[in-house]
């Protein structure tokens, strides 16, 4: 029989081990739940993976509040442009992130009636008298034209001459271009005295007939208002110059991609200027003596009111180039506009052919300034409104083969 003190110790044994091998039993059963917990997250994180990697193929993201291609829109462009960079050495592509494709674009829904008014405006007797006059003096203009000129070295005064506009967004190029063309002319009438800049934001919201954020139809329209009714001054965003200063940021990319573009995006005309503006709306507004087309949209000539002269000129090629060249080298750079392909947003340096690489996209309104040849091609000097950042600092070289639309401009 044990003693007491043996009792005791027997007793310590018995919860010693009790002590000892009840943790040993905890720690496998927790070290089972965690695998299965582990198991469990693996496969619901690889799940997301999958689900993640299908949304991003086929939807665009954003990217420091920029948008991003969709895994199917990148590959498209970027396979583009490694054919583009593979299959010629005119020119040169880098991938754009903001490029779209031609079923981004939404199609310009116009209005018929004011489509055929506007129409009837622009092809009126007392449109087009400017016009006759005007052409019937560049071809009496017999100067022997260089092979290579640039605007900016015939007026280095002109500050607005070197000026790269960025429309931000706005489709609103055909704005840009046409007050960049102003401010230029005006400089160039005042022998370099007058250094303003029209404002893109007045034209763009307060020319009913012209257009808005979702394009225009007819590069004259801006001068027959520019002319009719006067445009006041005013800067590019946030920079407190002139009347009126562009109200669009640019902060979407160059290009700002068109799902930015929306017609209740237009502002609406306001007849004031800033508030620390020295003067008035009516005193800062500016008008032109003359608006004309240097080139006339061709489906204007199924109206029977166009004279023979223009359909004569603008119908032979050879005529149109020389013209435009007499226009810019007496005058001043002009508004030209044209079909922009997808390959164009792409576009880095070199001179730039539209090719067969990819669809139209929507048109496209731009400062032509000059023109030049290398390596035996022929090119266009533009300005375009997509800021200094794309292509060669804001400018393009463009194939003299590619089609212009149409070209107008104003005189003062």
């Amino acid at each position: 029989m044990p003693k007491d003190d043996e009792e005791e110790s027997l007793v310590e044994q018995k919860h010693h081990k009790i002590i000892v091998k009840s943790p040993s039993r905890r720690r496998l059963k927790c070290y089972n739940d965690g695998l299965i917990i582990s198991i469990f997250i693996f496969l619901l994180l690889v799940g997301l993976a999958i689900s993640l990697l299908v949304y991003v193929k086929s939807h665009p993201g954003w990217v420091d509040g920029l948008i991003s291609h969709s895994y199917d829109d990148r590959k498209h462009h970027q396979d583009m442009v490694d054919r583009i960079n593979a299959e010629q050495n005119l020119w040169r592509a880098k991938y754009n992130p903001n490029a779209a494709r031609q079923n981004d674009v939404e199609p310009y829904e116009i209005d018929e009636e004011k489509m055929w008014e506007r129409q009837r405006n622009e092809t009126s007797e007392k449109a087009l008298r400017d016009t006759r006059t005007h052409l019937i003096q560049l071809l009496g203009l017999r100067d022997h034209l260089p092979k290579t000129f640039d605007a900016r070295r015939r007026w280095p005064d002109c500050q607005s001459m070197r000026q790269i506009l960025d429309q931000a967004g706005c489709g609103s190029c055909w704005a840009a271009s046409a007050a960049s063309v102003m401010s230029d002319r005006i400089c160039i009438a005042s022998n370099g005295k007058r250094q303003i800049q029209i404002s893109v934001e007045d034209l763009l919201t307060c020319c009913p007939h012209c257009g808005g954020c979702l394009g225009s139809l007819h590069s004259i329209s801006p001068f027959i208002h520019f002319k009719e009714h006067g445009i006041v001054t005013g800067g590019e965003f946030n920079s407190n110059v002139g009347c009126k200063p562009y109200s669009f940021p640019p902060n979407c990319g160059s290009p700002c991609s068109p799902s930015n573009f929306d017609s209740s995006k237009t502002p609406k005309c306001s007849k004031q200027c800033r508030p620390d503006y020295e003067k008035t709306y009516e005193e800062d507004l500016i008008r032109a003596s003359q608006a004309y087309w240097v080139l006339a949209d061709r489906s204007l000539f199924r109206r029977a009111e166009v004279w023979p002269l223009l359909l004569k000129l603008h119908l032979q090629d050879e005529y149109s180039e020389e013209l435009i060249k007499r226009e810019i080298y007496h005058f001043g750079p002009i508004q030209a506009c044209m079909t922009v392909h997808e390959q164009f947003q792409h576009y880095e340096y070199g001179i730039y052919s539209s090719g067969t690489f990819s669809n139209a996209i929507y048109g496209h309104c731009m400062k032509l300034l000059g023109w030049g040849e290398q390596d035996g091609k022929e090119y266009w000097l533009y300005a375009n409104s997509w800021g200094k950042s794309w292509g060669e600092n804001g400018f393009i070289r463009i194939n003299m083969k590619d089609a212009i639309l149409h070209a107008s401009a104003g005189l003062l």
